[in-house]
């Protein structure tokens, strides 16, 4: 058994397969801090060796693919890593239905999965994900340090051992802090908080590996709850994620993005897959906890025979558009953030499939001015092709308004290329820095949303 701990600023570019050397039992595979490792098939040599846990603390994982023999289910966990698959032909969890992976937990920190596509064509081999989860019950958050440990030297770092005396608890991992001059453990690290832990009965101790406990008092674990972070859906190379038989549990955002560079993503045609993100055809709900949708780049593309993404998304009530599309059907969140030039339309998909957005009664348009900058340009706030309605009662307000230019006539909203149209009178909406007025639903042909600032902090808007 082994664990390869990649951290910093680390890059193993020789493939993890080929410079690996022979093990007989499971291997920890650790990312922390800006580490790259190329991993190529995960190993299965001489059906001997196996991993075990894939723990993502950072850095950037990259594998051509899982390997056809697997010994044991790998369990993955998220806390601010990304996994990639490394080729066109290859996804990290299977294609066809799905393949069986084991276990994926995301943690406070979330995660990325980037995948490449397996086919450039409609209807083609996705990427399946499995259900993403967070951890169920508690997590184990730390290991103390107490002076026996302190004080110890060893000749090498040993590894750390966590054990629930109930057998309840499963999958927690932790490593060294190790200081070679002195010989001293300065720190114990959790890199998996695992799941299911007893509160009082989770203890650690230490050990050469394969030998015996090596503190003659062991080391308390603190645990506790814990819900799952923010989650980003990268599908690049025209490839394309699809949710047909998952329940994921993260309390996070859901972010659709297909530039990890984090350039926005304003083009209809192009190189990228229309459907960057396709949930289909389904009214149960597939992402229960999630707070809400963030779309940079890439398409969002939910197919329920009910129509509302809240179908799907039953507690997400807001939605956050910085680039990238919409596609195929009402998005009807009450708090919807526009920040960047979003197209309500599918990369070169017919105008059939174009999205609605409403603004419930309830509800409040975020305009996020300077959100977005391009070559030191603000993107204006735009919504292209489809509909955008406001229910009598919709509220527009203004985020970022130290952006907006002094004394001038400002672009803050451009809807001059959606269908728009207000229903019943609109109200006017407060922020913290000044009274937009919106107009009444006579309005209805009106385009662009102009703004003035004023010396004495208004802003006032021009139809």
């Amino acid at each position: 058994p082994a664990d390869f701990i990649y951290s910093g600023t680390a890059v193993a570019s020789a493939p993890l397969e080929d410079s690996t050397p022979m093990y007989s039992g499971p291997m920890n595979v650790i990312m922390m801090g800006n580490a790259r490792v190329y991993a190529k098939n995960m190993p299965a040599k001489d059906n001997l060796g196996y991993w075990r846990m894939v723990a993502l603390n950072g850095g950037l994982l990259e594998m051509d693919s899982r390997a056809t023999t697997v010994r044991s289910p790998v369990y993955y966990s998220f806390n601010g890593g990304t996994l990639r698959s490394g080729s066109s032909g290859a996804t990290v969890f299977g294609s066809g239905t799905r393949d069986s992976v084991g276990s994926v937990r995301v943690y406070e920190k979330g995660g990325t999965v980037q995948h490449f596509a397996r086919s450039t064509s409609d209807g083609g081999s996705y990427c399946y994900p499995p259900d993403i989860r967070e951890p169920d019950g508690n997590v184990v958050k730390s290991v103390e340090i107490t002076s026996e440990l302190a004080e110890r030297v060893w000749q090498v770092p040993p590894s750390v051992e966590i054990v629930d005396s109930t057998g309840a608890g499963s999958n927690a991992l932790a490593i060294v802090d190790y200081d070679f001059d002195s010989g001293k453990v300065t720190n114990i690290t959790v890199v998996s908080g695992g799941e299911n832990y007893t509160d009082g009965a989770v203890t650690a101790n230490l050990r050469y590996k394969a030998g015996e406990s090596l503190l003659e008092t062991p080391l308390q674990c603190s645990v506790g709850p814990c819900q799952g972070g923010d989650f980003t859906f990268c599908a690049t190379n025209q490839g394309a994620f699809r949710f047909q038989y998952t329940t994921n549990t993260y309390h996070g955002a859901t972010i659709v993005n297909t530039d990890m560079a984090g350039e926005a993503d304003h083009k209809l045609t192009g190189s990228a897959y229309k459907r960057t993100m396709y949930v289909y055809g389904t009214t149960q709900p597939r992402f229960l906890n999630s707070t809400s949708i963030v779309v940079r780049s890439g398409c969002l593309w939910l197919q329920s025979d009910e129509g509302l993404p809240r179908t799907i998304f039953p507690n997400c009530a807001r939605l956050e558009l910085y680039g990238g599309h919409l596609a195929d059907k009402l998005f009807d969140f009450a708090d919807v953030v526009v920040g960047g030039e979003t197209w309500l339309q599918a990369h070169g998909a017919s105008p059939s499939y174009s999205a609605a957005i409403r603004i419930p009664a309830d509800g409040t348009l975020m305009v996020d001015y300077g959100a977005v900058v391009t070559n030191g340009v603000i993107v204006t706030p735009k919504l292209k092709t489809g509909t955008v309605t406001f229910v009598s009662g919709a509220k527009i307000a203004v985020k970022n308004w130290e952006a907006l230019p002094r004394g001038k006539r400002t672009l803050v909203l451009d809807l001059s290329e959606t269908s728009f149209s207000t229903q019943g009178n609109a109200t006017f909406a407060e922020s913290d820095e000044g009274i937009l007025s919106w107009g009444t639903g006579s309005d209805a042909e009106e385009k662009r949303l102009y703004a003035r600032r004023h010396s004495d902090g208004m802003m006032l808007l021009f139809r």
